[in-house]
């Protein structure tokens, strides 16, 4: 019984004893040693006196549910010293049975690890450090991608799981006809992946530049399987000698000739929709990831497109996203997803908002598995002068606000310099409404995604003027009738009075799922000259 004692009392970890009610009996000298009280100052007291309130209510109930079950309960406990500084603790806690079997007394030991639990948050922030030098040095790298040019319009996203990621997608302009993308994905995550991934689109630069340095003519492009077949002879060697791979897809854009030329290196499939009218198309190729077989030749196909089509590309992270009952996001509901978009001949960037609004609903929200990236691009008629004056287009004028009130003030330039011969009058009400309408969905509209923008769309005919706003949020119905509050005590209905006042119609729709629009027309009686 001695042995036991200062067995006991000599242990090198905290040991306190309850009665069943949890009231102390005995505490070590390890257990004064560390929280700062006295055996006589703890007595007939409960443990709770140390609680600091950073361990969540839910562990001290499940801990309890536990030992009164007879059970031994293992965690780590956020305590507090009499003198206020933290103490992290790992206890195990279980009862003290009699020759019955019925606890009479519980017994708790407990191990100080608030040096682990410094170095283990020291090692977190380097991580954290790491993670976000790494991620600014990644898009500088990658660069921005444009918005648009003559004839396209391009969007993209990405979401990492782990702050950086080993997904990459670059664009080059070789001419105002003719650009291309080189999209992919890593084996593995994190900054690993992310610098593999740097390395592979160092690969594709030099690769095009090696390639058109040997060319007899240096003006002539390098195919797109003469780039890719360089990339692969270049990397796979170091890939293998890794045990990595990369899977990857180059697509080349000839507006010119109107054409798409692309080589799949393993990499998910692209969604080509041709026209307003079709559902997306997956275009694939037959080529493993680069890193897998030396001997491998890739190959490249090719197909025509035109103005109104479209091309998303996309990580596998997107299509393998599960939601808490284990079922794939799915390349069916995707294209379920963007069918309806290009039916209303939405912008990329509009599209892509609706696709991560709905993937955070789909998984429940938060970083999910896997890496996310996704890259519209959509083409349009371009001008028919090469002067780019306003009257030259033959398609809505498209552009994007930043989702704030202060941002609306390129809204109004781009209104008069859209209206032509409107009469000022007329193009100064559309202005009004517009402004109307903007401030609404900025004040009032339920967002599904950060980072949202405020899409308008303004679209000319020979008699009228139309302003299209378009929005990620649920749709709004107006009500019936519109009957402002005019004692100016409040602001009820006098926004959605004005515009109806101000135009000759509103129209409120939801173009897809997530994605809500409000277009306003001004009409007149005159047509509105184009030049």
């Amino acid at each position: 019984m001695r042995k036991l004692s200062r067995a006991v009392e000599q242990s090198p970890i905290s040991v306190v004893i309850t009665d069943r009610a949890g009231n102390i009996e005995y505490v070590n000298t390890q257990f004064e040693k560390k929280t700062g009280y006295a055996l006589a100052e703890v007595l007939g007291r409960n443990p709770r006196i140390l609680k600091s309130g950073r361990t969540p209510a839910e562990i001290y109930r499940e801990m309890w549910r536990v030992i009164s079950a007879g059970g031994e309960w293992r965690g780590e406990l956020s305590n507090r010293r009499k003198d206020g500084e933290l103490l992290w603790e790992s206890a195990a806690i279980s009862g003290i049975k009699d020759e019955n079997g019925q606890i009479t007394h519980f017994v708790a030991a407990k191990e100080d690890i608030g040096e682990r639990k410094q170095a283990a948050e020291a090692v977190w922030q380097a991580r954290q450090s790491e993670v976000r030098i790494g991620s600014s040095l990644q898009r500088s790298l990658r660069g921005e991608l444009p918005a648009s040019f003559e004839g396209v319009w391009l969007a993209a996203y990405a979401e990492p799981s782990q702050g950086i990621d080993g997904d990459f997608c670059a664009l080059r302009r070789f001419s105002p006809d003719c650009f291309e993308i080189l999209v992919g994905d890593v084996m593995g995550k994190g900054v690993a992946a992310a610098l593999m991934g740097a390395g592979i689109m160092s690969a594709y630069g030099n690769a095009l530049v090696d390639l058109l340095a040997a060319g007899k003519n240096a003006r002539a492009l390098p195919t797109p399987a003469a780039i890719v077949n360089a990339m692969h002879r270049a990397l796979t060697p170091q890939l293998i000698a890794l045990s990595s791979f990369a899977t990857l897809a180059l697509y080349r854009f000839d507006l010119d000739a109107g054409t798409l030329t692309w080589v799949n290196a393993g990499h998910t499939q692209g969604l080509l929709t041709t026209g307003a009218d079709s559902r997306p198309v997956a275009i694939m190729g037959d080529n493993l990831p680069i890193g897998v077989l030396a001997e491998e030749v890739y190959v490249q196909s090719s197909l025509a497109v035109g103005p109104g089509d479209s091309l998303l590309v996309f990580s596998d992270g997107i299509t393998e996203a599960r939601n808490a009952a284990g079922e794939e996001f799915g390349l069916e509901r995707l294209c379920g997803l963007i069918e309806p978009g290009s039916m209303a001949d939405l912008p990329p960037a509009t599209m892509l908002h609706a696709l991560c609004g709905e993937q955070r609903r789909f998984t429940g929200g938060g970083p999910g598995a896997d890496d996310l990236t996704a890259l519209m691009v959509k083409l349009h008629p371009r001008r028919r002068a090469l002067r780019g004056r306003i009257e030259d287009r033959v398609e809505p004028f498209v552009f994007t606000l930043p989702w704030s009130l202060e941002g609306l003030g390129g809204l109004r330039a781009c209104i008069t310099e859209c209206a032509g011969s409107l009469p000022d009058e007329a193009a100064d009400a559309l202005i009004l409404a517009s402004f109307e309408a903007a401030t609404n969905i900025i004040r009032y509209s339920r967002l599904l995604v950060g980072n949202a923008t405020l899409t308008c769309r303004i679209t000319r005919t020979d008699d009228a003027l139309a302003v299209e706003l378009i929005y990620p949020s649920a749709a709004f119905t107006p009500p019936a009738e519109v009957q402002p509050d005019l004692s100016g005590e409040s602001e009820s209905g006098f926004g959605l009075f004005i515009m109806e006042q101000s135009v000759d119609s509103v129209e409120y729709a939801s173009p897809m799922s997530g994605i809500a629009s409000v277009r306003l027309v001004k009409r007149t009686s005159a047509r509105i000259a184009s030049g």
